[in-house]
């Protein structure tokens, strides 16, 4: 279950801001809209997120995270998998 989703961003005059969706299914600030939908797949679910820039200014987009719990032990070794290859990075 996703606790929550984070899009840290830098809004047209260079100041860094974040957005978060916790609980809600769509949130927006600055012209900046961020939207998750999850689906229940075979063994699991899947969650679908878009960001959306609502207005006529650039922004510059730096990152977006997903906390989530994951029925693991917090001290445990994990892998996630990103586009059905296994992530070797840190995650």
């Amino acid at each position: 279950m996703i606790r929550e989703i984070q899009l840290r961003y830098q809004d047209p005059t260079g100041t860094e801001r974040v957005l978060r969706l916790a609980g809600e299914v769509r949130n927006q600030q600055d012209g900046i809209a961020l939207a998750a939908q999850t689906e229940p797949i075979a063994g699991g679910r899947i969650t679908y997120t878009r960001v959306e820039n609502l207005g006529d200014r650039p922004h510059r987009l730096g990152w977006l995270g997903f906390e989530l719990d994951t029925g693991l032990d917090a001290a445990a070794p994990a892998r996630f998998f990103k586009h059905g290859y296994q992530s070797w990075s840190a995650s």
